[in-house]
């Protein structure tokens, strides 16, 4: 028995579907929860009325904290467990992205969008960690379903669901707002080089963008101390132009798919089967989805205050996967797409498995079990910087007997008056350890001060990690 095309487009997706299950569950606990995960974890797990506030002092506010709060009280917080949400999250990516594919082209890009979103590396490593990344990446894909589906059917339904997931794409992620920047400057244009074309009027239009703009608002205030302040991005740095090039890398996931990418990127205008204008009108609805979560962070970063770092474009991954399917699209004949999809598919396997193998997160499991085996009760345990330790080493570590100590307290230079302060506090302990991770390159002068009082006895290096145990001579 012959399948219809329809069928035959829902058989494979499903394929490709269970196959981004298993990339994303594949060695799932493998590595270390990191720093961040440990974050999302401590204040998920505070009162629902506490987590606004200590993820505004910690990071930025998000729904996936939230979200995360009831899933730890459903199924617990094992590293396990808190990264499955976001493997859900990031397997809804793929069906998700094939109906937005289907809404603004077709079954068959939406299939192969789908693909390119399943086997992603840069997807899966996102889908594994216990953070709000693939709700972000989801919410943007279905934000541009319901964009198109205003632009052709104009139900107020439609209105609606467009409204509720890009407010919640907002509320995910700071980067949120560069999805909304990309779809007005792709109203603007369109609206103006092809009004005749063009199915939304300037008054509709700003009616939804006004509901939005109040949402905008109010995140943008909750974000000034964020943004403005650099209290909680002061470890971000003014990116070099090669920033742009490793953001193409992470994209594809290694060099020779970054080349056969990048040379189905150039097809993908060439795929575009409509009128004139609307091939106008598609081609930059998808570039301006691309290259604004991109470009205007990382220019405004370059010019002003550093908030850019490669993760946060993920937002953009959906016109990616778009653009390239389009691509696939444009060679016509099946015994050409065939073989493209066989590389895509190979090449993509073998990224993933440099990625499995690879320790990409903080290995803070293993620091705070040798930490755990190694000291003896009363022990000092210096924590630089001093986040780490209420953020990610407490979730590991079982010992209760220990002083454990954040330096400084507060995330700031080490200088001379908290270095009195930590010669008062040695005079108590004969054994002291330090915990150095995500310094800031003054660790040398507590090792130095260390040394005054104490003898370095050994040094442990994980990933991420330095352990340094001191002990007074004699």
């Amino acid at each position: 028995m012959k399948l219809n095309k329809k069928t035959a487009i829902f058989i494979m997706l499903l394929a490709v579907t269970v196959a981004g299950l298993w990339l994303r569950i594949h060695n799932l606990g493998r590595e270390s929860l990191w720093l961040d995960e440990g974050a999302s974890i401590r204040i998920a797990s505070l009162d629902l009325i506490q987590i606004p506030g200590e993820s505004a002092r910690e990071t930025y506010p998000s729904i996936y904290i939230f979200l995360l709060h009831f899933w730890i009280r459903a199924f617990g917080d094992s590293a396990y467990a808190v990264r499955l949400l976001s493997v859900i999250l990031g397997l809804l990516c793929i069906p998700m992205i094939y109906l937005a594919g289907r809404q603004i082209f077709d079954r068959e890009t939406g299939l192969f969008a789908a693909l390119v979103m399943a086997f992603s590396t840069f997807q899966v490593r996102y889908a594994q960690e216990a953070r709000g990344y693939t709700l972000s990446v989801l919410l943007a894909a279905a934000s541009y379903y319901y964009l198109w589906r205003i632009y052709e059917k104009k139900r107020k339904t439609d209105a609606l669901l467009y409204l509720l997931s890009s407010l919640l794409l907002i509320l995910s992620h700071p980067y949120g707002m560069f999805i909304i920047l990309a779809q007005n400057l792709h109203f603007f244009f369109s609206s103006t080089f092809a009004p005749h074309a063009f199915r939304l009027t300037l008054r509709k239009w700003l009616s939804l963008q006004a509901v939005l703009f109040m949402g905008i608002g109010l995140w943008a205030l909750i974000l000034y101390h964020y943004v403005l302040a650099q209290e909680n991005v002061m470890w971000l740095q003014k990116p070099g132009w090669i920033a742009l090039y490793i953001a193409l890398w992470h994209f594809s996931g290694s060099r020779q798919l970054m080349i056969w990418f990048a040379g189905l990127l150039l097809l993908s205008p060439f795929s575009l089967e409509r009128s004139r204008l609307e091939k106008l009108e598609q081609t930059l609805l998808l570039l301006l989805w691309l290259l604004t979560p991109v470009l205007a962070p990382f220019l405004y970063s370059r010019f002003l205050t550093p908030i850019y770092h490669v993760r946060y474009t993920i937002v953009a991954f959906g016109a990616f996967a778009l653009l390239t399917a389009r691509g696939i699209a444009a060679l016509g004949r099946w015994y050409l797409k065939g073989p493209v999809v066989v590389i895509v598919i190979a090449l993509s396997l073998l990224s993933a498995k440099g990625y499995y193998s690879t320790n990409y997160k903080t290995q803070w499991r293993e620091a705070a079990s040798f930490i755990d085996r190694n000291t003896q009760p009363g022990d000092l345990v210096i924590f630089h910087q001093g986040y780490t330790l209420k953020n990610i080493f407490n979730y590991y570590s079982q010992r209760t007997d220990l002083v454990k100590v954040p330096f400084p307290e507060n995330p700031s230079p080490v200088n001379s008056e908290n270095l009195e302060l930590l010669d008062r506090l040695l005079q108590n302990h004969d054994r002291a350890w330090l915990v150095v991770s995500h310094a800031l390159g003054d660790e040398d002068k507590i090792i130095e001060r260390l040394g005054r009082s104490h003898e370095l006895i050994y040094h442990q290096g994980f990933f991420g990690i330095d352990l340094y145990f001191f002990k007074k001579p004699g």
